[in-house]
């Protein structure tokens, strides 16, 4: 018979797996003033949901994403993961969210190691934990090459003898590998055509649905941003421009901005599923 869930388990998936307050971050130095690259940004994203930032080249949505990542330091604000301040933690304590914080980049031309076999590079992230021996690393990669729909048998090939898309799901195999509760996805589609961007697009929503996977998506294709997020977040020079439901913001935009971004999207738009 199944047991009903307690009171505090129901409330703890309706609190937001990441909540992004006030964060603020300068490049300035004494020699050379800039204007805040971030300045007071705040968002949540909803467990087992997407939150996309969205902006032009410099709007400081990726700087946002590598302060939540603690690869930048930031002058102010705070990262709350899963209730857990995470914006001043120590290098060991990052250490220890990185198995539950994966990100996804850009390029998969360039974020697989061309030397290393698909099965060293999935396995990595598993051997620099001391996960498993390597007869079960390597089933474990064979296991996550089928989920993102890549045969078994490409183990022993290298990202040369791949796609663009084949690779990008390698990129995304090798962050599932410790079974994150997070994956940042950092402009993940802008390498790939249309019509492969729609299918890594929909292999994402499977893996959500099965996994129950929580997305950080960062984009300046809003067309795509619509196929994939439930909460989305329009950034302009290192600002919040405004924020909200994904359908709100796409059908009823309150800035003059955000109107002029999608009055720019292109006439198609990417079938998921």
């Amino acid at each position: 018979m199944q047991q009903r869930r307690s009171a505090s388990a129901v409330a703890s998936d309706k609190t937001p797996l990441l909540t992004v307050q006030g964060l603020r971050k300068d490049f300035s130095t004494w020699r050379h003033s800039t204007p805040l690259a971030v300045d007071d940004v705040s968002f949540h994203l909803p467990r087992h949901g997407t939150t996309s930032l969205v902006g032009e080249s410099g709007s400081g949505k990726s700087t946002t994403a590598r302060l939540i990542l603690g690869l930048e330091r930031l002058d102010s604000g705070s990262v709350l993961f899963d209730g857990q301040d995470i914006s001043r933690v120590s290098r060991r304590d990052w250490l220890a969210l990185r198995r539950r914080i994966q990100v996804v980049y850009q390029n998969p031309y360039a974020s697989l190691n061309p030397r290393l076999s698909l099965e060293q590079i999935i396995s990595e992230p598993l051997q620099a934990f001391d996960i498993g021996d390597p007869a079960w690393r390597k089933q474990r990669a064979a296991t996550l090459l089928e989920q993102v729909e890549l045969p078994a048998r490409l183990l022993g090939s290298q990202p040369v003898a791949l796609s663009g898309g084949q690779r990008q799901r390698v990129a995304i195999a090798r962050a599932l590998a410790l079974e994150p509760q997070l994956l940042v996805l950092d402009e993940p589609l802008s390498a790939l055509d249309a019509s492969i961007q729609g299918q890594i697009l929909k292999l994402l929503a499977d893996l959500q649905a099965r996994l129950g996977l929580s997305y950080l998506f960062i984009s300046h294709d809003l067309a795509v941003v619509r196929q994939i997020s439930d909460h989305v977040v329009v950034m302009r020079g290192g600002k919040v421009v405004e924020q909200g439901a994904c359908e709100q913001i796409f059908t009823a935009p309150g800035s003059d901005y955000t109107r002029s971004l999608l009055a720019d999207i292109p006439g198609r738009l990417l079938e998921v599923g």
